[in-house]
């Protein structure tokens, strides 16, 4: 070889080799991925009830192309490890989730294992839960063996379908979880990768029961079910009417749903589904309460409805209409340290306590007090915005099979003996309402309506139901929730109460 051919070669080499040095001195986090920004409503009240009142960066309709240092720049908190978290599952690099604080980190980890199906990348959560909340292992194990189910029914191995000692419900996940991991049903179906859809399956064992009895006996079917459910019912083989997949194409059912299920009657659920093709209805607690006490989802339920009707529009928050007002469930509040003032007569020789109902601007009803009513921080405000009026005097009731229990009477209205006129709600879920401007120490009281016939009245056993208050103890979640039946329909499935499958007759 010529001596010059030999240093053409070498200068080449010599090149590229340079060109490769600066590749790869690239910063990698000017490496690029699709930023999802989701399904953002456009209209003023519909994006009010999807992000509030923030403004979140790259908040634009669709997907952007962004580097993980954009994700960088963005304030900590919510977008900044939204953006990450992203970044790591499109990339398939989970160190990308090492820019996080530890209370976010554990997060990213758990969205990686779910958005790439990989239940071993859960092990990497080891430790950081302690770093968070203090020496909880329990925790710790809990969160690692809760993530390594979700990532397993995507993989389809349910050698990763584990429990730790002590978790509730832990045989019904582990079941759930090895059940569907051997079907595979979600196995290479990518919109099926999201902590909604797997947290429902396994780790929410009610719903993941009725999802697969749905699958085993109706596979294929519509089911009318409120939209956050909609992709997890797909995913198992059925077909949603409105679905979290794609909120800009549902948005308007959404909104009639919402008004479905808070206001409407069964004959307009039947014309809705009908029209939808769909004789399946799924409903669920959740849609009304927290725990022990009312509220879950039912507020943006009832908010949305009466912006369905117009008694509402974007111009407000939540819960300050009268339309939400009047489809909210009565609460009754008792002072905790009685005066003689508090105390009223029923019959001869029977007495009772006053309560009252919380009304804001003398005018609008609703059952929770002011958080800043209790104490007296805003003392001018509680005298003259909110009002605690007399609504019952509660004491004792006998029942038709001489049980007793505590009942409602009303201060206003009496029977042919004089004595005060019973209401027929039954009185449950008390709870401590903390020092009020208005009575001092309270306590809380939740009135349900049923159709249960127990009440005695002049001679003759009845229901309280047609003492029902206000619209809320109307609504389809309320009937199917609490009476266990809707109009038109046969309840086909009960998974513990908690979800129930309605089929159209």
């Amino acid at each position: 070889m010529k001596a010059t051919n030999f240093m053409v070669i070498l200068g080449f080499a010599v090149f590229f080799g340079c060109i490769d040095g600066v590749a790869g001195a690239i910063d990698p986090n000017e490496r690029t991925f699709e930023y999802d920004t989701g399904n953002i409503p456009e209209s003023e009240i519909k994006r009010t009830m999807a992000i509030g009142t923030s403004e979140e960066p790259y908040a634009i309709y669709g997907t952007t192309t962004l580097t993980i240092n954009q994700c960088l720049s963005m304030d900590k908190g919510l977008p900044r490890s939204r953006c990450i978290n992203q970044a790591a599952a499109y990339l398939g690099d989970i160190s990308i989730c090492e820019n996080l604080e530890p209370a976010s980190k554990w997060i990213c980890y758990n969205n990686y294992a779910v958005k790439t199906a990989d239940p071993s990348a859960c092990d990497l959560m080891g430790g950081i839960i302690q770093e968070v909340y203090g020496d909880d292992v329990a925790y710790n194990d809990y969160i690692t063996a809760s993530c390594k189910r979700q990532a397993a029914i995507l993989a389809g191995d349910s050698s990763f379908c584990v429990s730790v000692p002590g978790e509730p419900s832990a045989e019904q996940k582990v079941d759930l979880c090895k059940e569907i991991a051997d079907s595979e049903m979600l196995v290479g179906k990518e919109e099926c990768r999201d902590e909604i859809v797997v947290h429902l399956l396994v780790e929410s064992p009610y719903f993941g029961d009725t999802l697969l009895w749905l699958r085993e006996n109706h596979p294929g079917e519509k089911v009318l079910s409120w939209w956050d459910y909609g992709k997890a019912i797909d995913c198992v083989g059925l077909e949603s009417i409105i679905s979290n997949e794609d909120i800009k194409t549902v948005e308007d059912d959404i909104f009639e749903v919402a008004y479905l299920f808070v206001e409407a009657n069964e004959s307009e659920v039947i014309s809705f589904m009908e029209e939808k093709d769909a004789d399946l209805l799924m409903l669920d607690a959740e849609l009304v309460s927290s725990g022990n006490a009312l509220g879950g989802k039912y507020g943006a339920l009832n908010y949305l409805s009466c912006a369905y009707m117009n008694e509402t529009d974007g111009s407000r928050l939540p819960g300050e209409s009268n339309c939400e007002a009047e489809h909210l469930w009565e609460i009754a509040y008792a002072p905790t340290d009685l005066t003689d003032d508090d105390i009223c007569i029923i019959s001869d020789n029977k007495t009772g306590v006053v309560v009252y109902h919380v009304y804001l601007d003398d005018e609008i009803y609703t059952p929770y007090y002011p958080e800043s009513c209790k104490g007296s921080s805003h003392e001018e405000y509680c005298r003259e915005f909110v009002n605690m009026k007399p609504a019952y005097c509660m004491g004792a009731v006998v029942l038709e099979d001489g049980g007793e229990t505590t009942g409602l009477y009303h201060l206003d209205q009496a029977d042919k003996n004089g004595d005060l006129k019973l209401n027929k709600g039954f009185v449950f879920m008390p709870f401590d309402a903390g020092n009020t401007y208005h009575l001092g120490y309270a306590t809380g009281f939740t009135v349900f309506y049923t159709k249960d016939e127990v009440w005695p009245e002049n001679g003759t056993i009845v229901s309280g139901y047609e003492d029902r208050t206000t619209a809320f103890y109307d609504s389809i979640i309320y009937k199917s929730v609490f009476l266990d039946e809707v109009d038109g329909f046969e309840k086909v499935h009960d998974s513990s109460g908690y979800v129930k499958v309605f089929e159209m007759d």
